[in-house]
């Protein structure tokens, strides 16, 4: 009865192993297409263009940078017990 229980077991883990093989490879498969289409290539360039030039985004990374080098570093050092110093220069890296 446990061999069969095992069995059974191990040969979900396989159809779900290769269901998320699947699954996995499907959206590669379908990033490799979208990064390829000339559309999506110049949408993404018209977009970071619109989003650089929108008149409330220098407003929001300031206070997005606010939050987190106030209100949520001090949480984050609670729980870590680690130097941020470095992670929140890693923010700024970002922009």
């Amino acid at each position: 009865m446990t061999k069969e229980i095992e069995n059974n077991l191990v040969s979900r883990r396989n159809a779900m192993q290769a269901q998320v093989e699947h699954y996995v490879q499907t959206i590669s498969d379908q990033l490799v297409t979208l990064a390829g289409s000339t559309m999506v290539v110049d949408a993404s360039r018209a977009f970071s263009g619109a989003f650089a030039s929108y008149p409330h985004v220098r407003e929001a990374e300031l206070s997005l940078s606010r939050f987190y080098e106030t209100q949520f570093l001090d949480q984050y050092r609670q729980k870590n017990r680690v130097t941020v110093s470095a992670r929140v220069a890693c923010l700024r890296d970002l922009k």
